[in-house]
């Protein structure tokens, strides 16, 4: 059966024939605007929101489409209909995955269906969720760095990106259409409106997060800054999270796969957590300055704990 205009988004489909049969009318309409919300964040800004860097149309009608099974599975398992899907959601999915004889890049693809969902609740829903999943899919047939682990040119551009991270260009920089896709990044980020962007707040927002190129003088600039802001008064955290929260594993892992993202590096198929930079970290110390001096620097109390970074770098 052919469906309407209003529930397509550029031809992807919002609420499918198989969703229909477990919705009422109203959470028909509900579950069609959430979907359509998705839809277009994933053509306009999903691939990298920091850059305004879409995802190609194939990919987000893909995603979009095992999505759409995602939410059925768990209405399914649940009774009912449930808009927000949690990680706790994703991780039944993924053991459900687990006992089905599907191929392993078919699984791979199901997750990064749902790695997507929550990247848009959190850059375009605000939310600080970030998916550990208790399964990690992976395909096969691409080849990839070994796990956890970062190279010297993946260091540079992690810093390079770190520099970068979270700046927007100049208003007269960018070409018109380039310049829409940046206020409806602005638009979430400031939380306001997308028609009441206007200059003063992409001058606002690059000079909030300019950085300069010396780590000393970048910390020592947000120290001053920090000094001027009430929610770090009585407050020894270097760093808060924007619910002036303590940064723990998991808001920071999101920090990192931010910043990674914004480097190019490739998150999809190698397994970077900010424990990366640690290992890469021992692993050169201990290539050039020997077992002693990585042992000394990690604070590692065992010989054995540091033995395993020796002569395990890719590098060439």
């Amino acid at each position: 059966m052919p469906h309407s205009a209003d529930n397509k988004v550029d031809g992807i489909v919002l609420v499918t024939e198989d969703a229909q049969e477990f919705l009422n009318p109203k959470q028909e309409i509900t579950y069609r605007e959430h979907r359509r919300e998705l839809a277009e964040w994933m053509l306009s800004l999903g691939k990298n929101p920091s850059k305004a860097e879409v995802y190609s149309y194939t990919t987000a009608k893909n995603r979009m489409n095992r999505l759409d099974i995602f939410y059925r599975f768990i209405w399914d398992r649940k009774g009912r209909y449930i808009q927000d899907l949690t990680t706790d959601h994703a991780d039944t999915w993924m053991r459900w995955l687990a006992r089905q004889d599907y191929k392993e890049s078919t699984k791979c693809h199901y997750q990064k269906a749902a790695r997507t969902l929550f990247k848009w609740k959190r850059h375009a829903r605000g939310s600080d969720t970030e998916w550990d999943p208790e399964i990690e899919y992976s395909d096969p047939s691409t080849n990839y760095q070994p796990r956890d682990y970062l190279t010297r040119q993946d260091r540079r551009r992690l810093r390079e990106a770190a520099m970068e991270y979270g700046s927007v260009p100049h208003y007269n920089s960018v070409a018109p259409e380039e310049r829409d896709r940046w206020k409806t990044y602005l638009a979430q980020r400031l939380q306001k409106p997308k028609d009441e962007v206007t200059k003063q707040d992409w001058n606002r927002e690059n000079w909030i997060v300019a950085l300069k190129n010396e780590t000393v003088s970048i910390l020592k600039r947000w120290i001053d800054e920090r000094e001027t802001r009430e929610k770090y008064d009585d407050c020894d955290a270097l760093w808060l999270t924007k619910y002036s929260n303590r940064y723990d594993k998991d808001s920071f892992r999101t920090v990192f796969r931010n910043v990674a993202e914004e480097a190019g590096l490739d998150l999809e198929n190698r397994d970077l957590t900010p424990y990366s930079i640690r290992h890469s970290t021992a692993t050169y110390i201990a290539d050039e300055e020997g077992l002693a001096v990585a042992a000394q620097q990690c604070r590692h109390k065992s010989k054995p704990t540091t033995e395993k970074y020796e002569r395990s770098s890719v590098d060439i």
